[in-house]
């Protein structure tokens, strides 16, 4: 069962009321994907962005009251390496070769799993005091290679996240409670089979739940990526864009029950137009959730990206509040809300790499 939804299109000038700015923008002088953390600066808290250096974390290190406009910093030299995974003061990083590395504190360099190059890397915290890694691999079968979904709980030997005879073209996992959730997008040329595991630590090793394919969606592109999004009060949102069976392209969301269960049922959100890659950002334990997503500004080929701002209903309806950019390409949206209530967004653009500081919708 679906329900499909008209997202209203919003003025490019619509942030100026409902997502106001509170600081400048913040050009930086790296490119490539980033993790958004916070980081004790003094009495207040830093937004510190993480770039992943050949496979050692580079830091933003900017703090707040630095003011620097679009033009002193040039366009940053591009990067082809997957993003870095940060957990406290724990880095993941990949190498170009799939190797993942990890460091504390910048230090102590550490190879702890061997991925596919190019593999999306995940951590999250599983109590008591746990870390989750979550990697994808290559396996060779009689019938070729296939790229298999894996995690790691602390140092322990690597436990298959995803299913025999499934594969794994995209993975998130995300502290719930006590546990964690993962993620799998097996995309394909027909269809994206969503799944969903519960994942606790027993005994010092990570017990997985059964698989629930939770939502089918309609081919995947190559770039088909899916979020996890929790609310304050733990209810759990799997949200991709991907094709519509009938009406195009847009945002499926799916609220999960508590285990997930096989087919729920999805919300859709249409955009004008398919787009590839369509990046998603969310935000956890807050309350309305917020999404930052990327979409057409049009129905016609090559028209413009927007960069929009929205909230998430309770029942998974998708309510669009500002646009915060507009350019030929956006990428590598990241979101997050600091102690204070305002939302840090991270993204790449034609003019470089953004971070600013917004209000709450």
């Amino acid at each position: 069962m679906s329900q499909s939804i008209t997202t209203t299109i919003l003025a490019p000038d619509a942030s100026s009321t409902s997502c106001k700015l509170l600081r400048p923008p913040v050009m930086q002088p790296y490119g490539g994907p980033a993790a958004l953390r916070f980081v004790g600066a003094g009495q207040a808290w830093m937004a510190e962005l993480v770039f992943n250096e050949a496979s050692r974390p580079r830091f933003s290190g900017i703090p707040f009251t630095q003011r620097r406009s679009f033009m002193d910093v040039p366009m940053p030299p591009k990067t082809s390496l997957p993003g870095c995974a940060v957990l406290s003061n724990f880095v993941y990083c990949p190498d170009a070769n799939g190797e993942i590395h990890r460091t504390e504190g910048g230090e102590k360099d550490t190879v702890v799993a061997r991925g596919r190059a190019g593999t999306p890397l995940s951590v999250a915290k599983i109590a008591p005091d746990h870390v989750l890694l979550a990697y994808i691999r290559d396996e060779t079968t009689t019938e070729g290679v296939v790229r298999v979904a894996e995690v790691k709980l602390d140092d322990g030997p690597p436990v298959r996240l995803s299913e025999e005879g499934s594969g794994a073209t995209h993975l998130e996992v995300l502290s719930r409670g006590e546990s964690a959730l993962a993620l799998t997008l097996d995309g394909r040329t027909a269809m994206t089979p969503t799944h969903v595991r519960v994942v606790r630590a027993l005994d010092g090793k990570a017990s997985l739940s059964r698989d629930a394919v939770v939502f089918v969606g309609g081919p995947a592109e190559r770039n088909t990526r899916g979020r996890i999004a929790l609310s304050a009060d733990g209810a759990a949102f799997v949200l991709a864009p991907l094709a519509h069976p009938v009406e195009g392209f847009g945002l499926a969301v799916v609220r999960l029950s508590d285990p997930p269960t096989e087919d729920e049922p999805a919300v859709w959100s249409m955009y004008p137009n398919g787009v590839d890659p369509a990046p998603l950002a969310v935000t956890r334990s807050v309350s309305p959730i917020r999404i930052a997503r990327v979409r057409p500004s049009a129905s016609e080929p090559g028209a413009s990206l927007l960069l929009e701002v929205g909230e998430l209903s309770p029942a998974g309806e998708f309510h669009a509040k500002c646009i915060l950019a507009e350019a030929a390409y956006i990428k590598d949206v990241e979101l997050d809300v600091d102690r204070e209530g305002a939302m840090w967004l991270f993204w790449r653009d034609t003019r470089g790499s953004h971070l600013e500081r917004r209000a709450l919708p």
